[in-house]
């Protein structure tokens, strides 16, 4: 079973699996004959022997409050289950074998594992993995979907808000619920052969399948008129349904000489989606104008395969130096058909420049490393690294592009976006006497970029650190670096797709792109004064300065700190303990208009803080033992705003408060040798006070005016993420029979 977890554990529980089958076969394992000692069981052929164990029992729980941030990785059966399986057989001789694994038999997040070979010669595994996810459980909708990426409202209540749309809390009340939840399941495939020692041949396939429903923002526009407006859409938050199917397929053959090895090999991957196309009504239009369309249609991910073939190799060479390498290339496919420029039938759209984009990306990686010891006080190192992604794509004009629901006679160009990164840099570990070691490295990388604003940017790092252990029971280690990005250039029309009127400020300056100044420092000591007893503090800081820009991020510092004690006070009791905390720290500014007009800052301070103790003790050696933690995560999401312009204020956003708390006790009583029954209790409480969804409901008055016949209301699933506070207790009885 695997341990507690809120937000950091996906735990994963669902279907139920029969508590008499379990004991029952269970019985029967420790009825059957043993040979050669009471640890294992004569199994199904002769001469093979099959030692395994099975866990099976029951999690009785109560949540309170809704259960979908709970249940977000899980679902706690309230009848028995099957924890988990082990089966493992081996012939007379030991060549060959067989393992069976599962967990959470028959279970929403059942996992099953078989693998069989001949040590040394062969192998083969088969998998099956299921993992779902619940996003909410409070998503409620008044659309239908008679079929797979179609969403309808009945014709009567279109009408009617189409007529008046300030009647749609009236209707809410005939919302239904609707699962906003996914299920992956992945079957997978494994073969290696190794027909001589020098040899080695490894085959995998895999078959993913994503089902379910998420939550999509999209825009619906209910004002006709010549120059529709896109800033007074309503929104229309929809379960977009989800049903990917991805297949993998990788292989490769592999030498071994005395000094050196090379690898040669290839992947696909080929993703299909099953709802390629999204259409659905608009809530308040029945009929199809300029500027406002009585449907909605949005394509979805298109399908798409993607080839890498790679060669890699390495050999050593006198005075203790090694060359690695890797080099692959690939390309990625994508021509899904195109679909017309709008569903918008009073609307004369252009006609498209070609049937589909045939869009086609080839790619390069290259990878080298030599290292050398010519001194046993000396280390070096030397690496380079390119990675080059080179977009073939047809840049298109799309004419008299359709935006609003309406035509505005400008043009519209897709860019073949594409970049290529180099990396290169050395270091060198001197050992100068027993205590310790001195390191200084080097890097420089390079971004190229097309129809970026940056077309090329330099980036130097540099730094030393220190590893020391000047007395026994004491280490210390310390580090800095300084990296320094300076780009010549910055063309702010360099990514433009059209001659679009648009809100542009020429001064902002992108973060990935920008003139940046990065200091990051670390330390770590570790005492442990006597054998029962050890300490370890940690410390580190990060500072990002964005020296030349005037709008966009500014500055960015990160501190982050944590101590952790362990001790054996007495033997057979453990005890621990560890605190942590993490602080991030932002300022950006954001200017509208051609030259900065309407500015405004934002002052950004995140802080989680988490505790956490615990002890281990056994009770009765052999017999019983315990294990009792607790931990408390506390998260403050802190967002200061403020305005320079004349006449404009800006108004701090509420804190976003986060705070989990988890206890669990687990106590395992050995009844004999073979069988451990596992008594224990979790408790769990999680609240937030997340502003953005905390009022969320299925619909919402329009931000830029009350609800008239111009600004309509928006309609939304009504689902918090995550669902809001809870308190669980779980409960815990199982019996492990081990054979």
């Amino acid at each position: 079973m695997r341990s507690y977890g809120g937000d950091h554990i996906a735990r994963r529980k669902g279907r139920r699996a029969s508590w008499a089958v379990a004991t029952a076969v269970a019985a029967a394992l420790a009825a059957a004959p043993a040979r050669g000692g009471s640890d294992s069981v004569t199994g199904f052929v002769e001469g093979t022997t099959v030692h395994g164990e099975i866990d099976a029992g029951g999690q009785p729980s109560a949540v309170d409050g809704r259960s979908g941030k709970f249940e977000e990785y899980r679902d706690i059966p309230d009848n028995a289950v099957v924890n988990g399986v082990i089966l493992r057989g081996e012939n007379e001789e030991r060549d060959y074998f067989a393992e069976f694994r599962a967990e959470d038999a028959v279970q929403s997040d059942q996992r099953y594992q078989l693998r069989m070979g001949k040590y040394g010669r062969y192998e083969f595994e088969v998998e099956w993995d299921q993992i779902p996810h619940l996003l909410t459980t409070a998503g409620r909708t008044l659309f239908a979907e008679p079929e797979d990426g179609e969403l309808r409202l009945a014709e009567e209540l279109r009408q009617i808000l189409a007529n008046d749309p300030a009647r749609l809390p009236g209707f809410l009340d005939a919302a239904h619920g609707t699962r906003l939840a996914t299920r992956q399941d992945t079957g997978r495939f494994r073969f290696r052969y190794t027909p001589r020692p020098e040899w080695e041949v490894r085959l995998h396939y895999a078959v993913e399948r994503d089902r379910g429903h998420r939550p999509l923002g999209t825009g619906s526009f209910a004002v006709p008129g010549d120059a529709p407006n896109p800033l007074l859409a309503s929104i229309v938050e929809l379960p977009s349904p989800v049903d990917f199917l991805t297949h993998e397929v990788e292989s490769s053959v592999e030498y071994h000489g005395r000094k050196w090895f090379v690898r040669v090999g290839q992947s696909s991957s080929f993703f299909e989606n099953q709802v390629g196309t999204l259409t659905w009504d608009n809530p308040f239009r029945s009929a199809d104008t300029l500027g406002a369309a009585s449907q909605g249609r949005l394509t979805l991910a298109p399908d798409n395969q993607a080839h890498t073939m790679h060669l890699a190799g390495g050999a050593g060479f006198p005075w203790r130096t090694r060359l690695t390498g890797t080099f692959a290339y690939g390309w990625m496919l994508q021509d899904d058909a195109f679909r017309p420029a709008t569903i918008n039938s009073a609307v004369p759209a252009a006609p498209l420049p070609r049937g589909s984009l045939d869009g086609t990306i080839q790619t390069v990686l290259a990878d080298a490393l030599l290292t050398t010891r010519p001194h046993d006080a000396v280390t070096m190192t030397a690496r380079y690294h390119l990675y080059d992604l080179d977009n073939r794509s047809r840049s298109l004009t799309f004419d008299n592009y359709v935006v609003a629901d309406a035509t505005l006679g400008v043009l519209r160009r897709s860019l073949p976006y594409a970049y290529s990164r180099q990396t290169a840099g050395a270091d060198v570990v001197v050992r100068p006497f027993s205590l310790g070691s001195v390191k200084v490295a080097y890097d420089w990388s390079r971004w190229h970029r097309e129809h970026r604003e940056v077309r090329n940017s330099d980036e130097h790092r540099v730094g030393p650190s220190l590893d020391l252990t000047p007395v026994k029971g004491l280490l210390l280690r310390a580090g800095y670096t300084r990296a320094s990005r300076d780009p010549k250039d910055y063309d702010a029309l360099a990514a433009r797709e059209s001659g679009s009127p648009a809100l542009f400020n020429p001064l902002l300056r992108k973060f990935d792109e920008a003139k940046r100044v990065r200091d990051q420092a670390s330390t770590l000591a570790t005492v442990t004064p006597h054998e029962r007893v050890s300490f370890t503090g940690t410390f580190a800081v990060s500072a990002d300065d964005f020296t030349r820009s005037s709008y966009g991020l500014l500055d960015d510092d990160t501190l982050s700190y944590s101590f952790a004690l362990a001790g054996v006070p007495v033997e057979r009791l453990t005890l621990y303990g560890d605190y942590t905390r993490e602080d991030h720290r932002f300022n950006q500014r954001v200017g509208l208009g051609p030259l900065g007009k309407a500015d405004f800052r934002g002052r950004g301070h995140d802080t989680v803080d988490t505790w956490g103790a615990g002890a281990q003790a056994a009770l009765v050696p052999d017999k019983v033992d315990v294990d009792v933690n607790y931990s408390l995560s506390l998260g403050v999401g802190r967002l200061r705003a403020s305005s320079t312009t004349d006449g404009v204020e800006a108004e701090d956003f509420p804190n976003v408060d986060t705070r989990l708390h988890q206890l669990s006790v687990l106590c395992n009583y050995r009844l004999a040798k073979p069988l451990t029954v596992r008594f224990g209790y979790a408790f769990e409480r999680f609240e937030t006070n997340d502003f953005a969804s905390e009022v969320m409901e299925p619909f919402m008055v329009s931000s830029d005016g009350p609800k008239d016949s111009t600004r309509p209301p928006s309609l939304f699933l009504g689902a918090r993420t995550p669902d809001g506070t809870y308190s669980a207790h779980i409960g815990t009885v199982a019996l492990r029979y081990q054979f």
